[in-house]
Formats: C-alpha cells, structure tokens, sequence
C-alpha cells in the first residue's frame, strides 16, 4: 500500500514560510512508529556490498492482528521485521503455492481472503500475501536461530542425570501353577506340596503358567509373602477348590535406571527448560546487530 506519513504533525512548517506555500489541510493516513537498519556494516576494507534500505513499521502495522491472532506492540513488531530480514539474508523462502496451501489448509477461501485484507487495511490480496509471507519467514528464522544455539551436550545429560536421579521399583518375575483338590484328597495334596516345596521333587504333571512381571507396588498385601520368595524358591497358598503355587524366576531389585533408558527424555527435558531463555537470547543478538529509530521521540 503507498502510504503518506507524516513524521511530525505539530511544528509542520519551518519558522518563515509563507501561508501561501502552507497547504489548508494536512491528512495522515499512517503513522511511522520505527525505521529498522538490519543490516551489519561490513568489515572495514571489505568489498561486500550490503542492503542498508531500512525496514519501515507503521501504527497501522502494528495495529493489525497477526495472522496467528496475536496482538502486536511496536517492540514485537520490530522482532518480526528483524527475522524475517534475516531469513531473506539467509535466502529461506516461501513461495506463492505455499501461501494457497496455507489458506486453504486454514479453510480460507478468496472472498474470505478479501475481506480480511480489507478489514486490516491491506492493499489487495497481493500486499495480504506479502504479509503472510513475511510472518512465515519471520517464524523460520526465529526456529533456525533457536534451534542452531539450543545445544544440549553430552555433559549436560550426564550432570542431569547425575543430579535427578530415578529410582526404578523392584520386580519380580513369578510363574504361577494350579492344583485342584477337593474334600477328599486335600489333607493328601497338601503334605504332597509341603514336600515339593522343599524338595523340588515327587511332583509329577505339573504345568506351569508363563511367568508374569510384576512391580513391588502391584502385589497386595495380601500376597505380600512373594515379596519373601528367593530365587527358585517355590511356595503354595490354599484356595477353595485347590491350591495356587508360585515360583520365583527373576527378582530385579530397587535399582537407578540407567542413562542409556533416559537419554531422549533428559534432552527433551533440558531443551523445553532452556527453550525460553534461548529465544530471549537471540532476540537479544538479532537486536544488538540492527539500529532501531523511533521517529516519535525526536
């Protein structure tokens, strides 16, 4: 959109102008907020040639609504103009196609797409473009630069681990067995097991289940006695129509869970930790290389 802006609006015309010259009636129709110099000066002696045309932000500008639904500041409005600079500086791109696939993924169609640039004061579809364009390489530079200055190191998993350690519960592999009895030969059964028990032996058709895991916290209290069992030992418990036997196949105690189980979790951990003070930071650098102007103040 051609703009006329008018930089200062009290004192417009210098001491001794004639009111001829003065015209009747000045009409603004927006507003410069701040003139941004990206781009660094090159290195002393250097032939590099560098785009010094600065980037312009309007009250108008700041005013829209972005695209993502966010209200702007004029600060902010300086982020988005400085990343997106830099990601034409890096030679990122978004071309026409991916804007209408953007649209038309956002179930926007061109009358929609009108009426939106009218209601925020774009100059057709083609500046409403150009900004959604804008946006998309602002958000791309701002990911590259987080995301080439969020180094998590292999110290910093291991002093993580060290420092939070994770303590897995005991388990214990048991394989269960039934043996029914009845009135009659239970009393029977019963001394035959005692004597299995102990002796592992003089059992004949006993099938055993496969073995189950089972943590610490998943035994009841009332089968607390499995806890007791040692490795190999076998034990039996009556129940209504026989007996239930149990017998210990692993036991894997309280133990710190190893660094190799915890790695990805750790990394995702310390990157969502450190993930806002990284963005902070290269907003900070981006800030520090670009010159900002606030026409207002002067």
């Amino acid at each position: 959109m051609k703009k006329i802006i008018s930089l200062l609006l009290i004192n417009s015309f210098v001491s001794g102008a004639s009111q001829v010259d003065a015209p009747k009636k000045t009409v603004v129709l927006d507003q410069v907020v701040a003139v941004i110099y990206v781009n660094e000066a090159p290195d002393l002696g250097s032939k590099e040639e560098i785009d010094d045309t600065p980037e312009i932000i309007t009250k108008q500008d700041v005013e829209r609504a972005g695209f993502d639904g966010r209200n702007h500041t004029t600060e902010s409005k300086i982020e988005d103009k400085m990343f997106c600079a830099k990601a034409k500086s890096l030679k990122m791109s978004m071309s026409d196609e991916d804007v209408d696939r953007y649209l038309e993924k956002a179930h926007m169609n061109p009358e929609q797409q009108l009426m939106l640039a009218s209601r925020w004061f774009y100059d057709g579809l083609a500046e409403f473009k150009a900004a959604l364009k804008d946006m998309y390489l602002s958000n791309m530079s701002l990911s590259y630069e987080v995301e080439s200055n969020l180094v998590i190191s292999e110290a910093d998993v291991q002093t993580y681990y060290e420092q939070n350690p994770v303590w897995l519960e005991a388990e214990y592999e048991i394989q269960t067995s039934f043996v029914p009895a009845d009135q009659n030969n239970r009393q029977q059964l019963q001394a035959k097991l005692e004597k299995f028990v102990k002796t592992k032996k003089d059992f004949k058709n006993l099938v055993w289940d496969d073995a189950i895991v089972l943590r610490a916290s998943e035994i009841s209290p009332a089968n607390q006695f499995l806890v007791d069992l040692a490795l190999g030992e076998i034990c039996f418990k009556p129940v209504s129509n026989g007996f239930d036997l149990f017998k210990m196949v692993l036991i894997r105690p309280d133990r710190l869970q190893p660094l190799v189980e915890r790695r990805l979790e750790i990394i995702n951990h310390l990157r969502n930790e450190r993930h806002p003070q990284v963005v902070e930071q290269v907003k900070k650098d981006l800030r520090a290389k670009a010159s900002v102007y606030y026409p207002t103040q002067y």
